[in-house]
């Protein structure tokens, strides 16, 4: 489909821009359903450490491997559609 497609496309050209692996994000916990976080790329915090961080700055989380631009996505063409980035609700 077109969605898998662009989201192949854009996952290659990020790593290939970064020049690195990225981490395999996993959750690991047992049946009783409990989970750690596992330390990412942001300096080796967890993600409670930096979900912390951005609740006492009163800021929202903007990762530094992945801004929200366009070049993040495309870096070496002109982007084919319009993209609006969103945050989850």
């Amino acid at each position: 489909s077109y969605t898998s497609h662009l989201t192949s496309l854009l996952l290659r050209s990020h790593w290939k821009k970064q020049k690195k692996m990225p981490l395999q994000s996993t959750l690991s916990g047992g049946s009783s359903g409990s989970s750690k976080a596992e330390i990412t790329q942001s300096d080796g915090k967890s993600f409670e450490q930096l979900r912390q961080e951005c609740l006492q700055k009163g800021v929202l989380f903007e990762d530094p491997d992945f801004p929200a631009t366009d070049s993040s996505l495309f870096f070496s063409q002109r982007v084919p559609v319009a993209i609006e980035w969103k945050r989850p609700t």
